[in-house]
């Protein structure tokens, strides 16, 4: 069952959606297209999976969407989960590839996958998400204290909280 500090972080994003992309910029250097709408998409996964030999459905905490500004850009705009993990799930290690590959096929469009672990061991672990695979890759991008930008103007953090997050220490 999600805690209240899970649902917290959940909050954050889906109550501000331009904030996933801004810490892709911000956070982690990627280069986007200009967008002109965003919007949640957390329903998007909320299917049955037979491929998984069963009827349990795929509920990542979040999925948002970004339209392109300019019709002419090929990759549409771009798309962004939000998994925030307290603890490590080796479920997860398979189920958040699952996650990007399906909603990267249903908005066709690019997609990252931020994990936002609420632990020191979590942030390892996800690290280390991609390091299984044939061959090795990067397969999530993990928001956690060593990547969150530090507070530099204050005005900029009081119009914008919730894009100032890093812990001290």
């Amino acid at each position: 069952m999600p805690s209240s500090l899970h649902q917290g972080v959940v909050a954050l994003f889906r109550d501000d959606p331009t904030l996933a992309f801004a810490l892709l910029r911000d956070a982690f250097g990627l280069e986007l297209p200009r967008l002109r709408e965003v919007s949640d998409r957390h329903g998007a996964l909320d299917r049955f999976a037979p491929c998984f030999g069963d009827t349990a459905e795929l509920r990542p905490d979040l999925a948002i969407c970004g339209e392109a500004s300019e019709v002419e850009d090929a990759s549409g705009g771009a798309a962004v989960i939000i998994e925030v993990q307290r603890r490590v799930d080796p479920r997860k290690r398979w189920r958040i590839a699952v996650y990007a590959a399906l909603l990267a096929e249903l908005l066709t469009r690019p997609t990252a996958v931020i994990v936002v672990p609420l632990a020191d061991p979590v942030a390892r672990w996800a690290r280390g998400l991609g390091a299984g695979e044939l061959p090795p890759r990067q397969s999530v991008l993990v928001l956690d204290r060593q990547v969150v930008p530090r507070i530099v103007a204050v005005e900029r953090a009081r119009r914008r909280p919730a894009a100032h997050l890093r812990a001290h220490g």
